[in-house]
């Protein structure tokens, strides 16, 4: 099973338009896999979703399993703030923010893989808030695999 931040999701719609004939196929599977629940989304990023993508889209889209946020989310979260050295809801505007940590520790919670387009960093910032994503689910205490859409197409015929 995937779930999927946005950044995918986002990155799908505006790079694979629709409408192309020859991007049918791709479509279809990515439907398919929606449909058979295989390709799930959290909350969090389906309202990210649909603040960033057309009413069309979103009309397609709005069958995709959601997965909400529980009460045991919260402390998950926590930890993995306090990894961060985040204070409070002092999140750093180049690392991950609330919704991305509660998008990671869902994806940990149901045990899926985490499709993202955050950038990979290669070397780790010294201030652990600048970590995005994929930093996070790398770390140790995290334990969440990261992929991004490409990569997923290469694994997922």
């Amino acid at each position: 099973m995937y779930s999927f931040d946005s950044s995918t999701v986002v990155h799908f719609f505006d790079n694979y338009p629709m409408d192309n004939p020859h991007l049918k196929l791709l479509w279809d599977w990515f439907e398919g896999k929606m449909n058979s629940g295989e390709f799930v989304v959290s909350k969090r990023a389906y309202e990210e979703i649909r603040n960033k993508t057309s009413d069309d889209f979103f009309e397609w889209f709005k069958d995709i399993n959601i997965i909400y946020d529980r009460v045991e989310d919260l402390l998950v979260v926590q930890m993995i703030k306090d990894l961060l050295e985040i204070e409070e809801d002092n999140y750093h505007s180049k690392g991950v923010d609330e919704n991305d940590l509660f998008i990671i520790v869902i994806s940990k919670r149901i045990n899926t893989v985490l499709i993202s387009e955050e950038g990979r960093q290669p070397s780790l910032p010294r201030v652990k808030s600048k970590y995005k994503i994929p930093s996070v689910c790398n770390l140790p205490q995290v334990n969440v695999e990261c992929i991004n859409f490409t990569e997923l197409l290469n694994i997922n015929p």
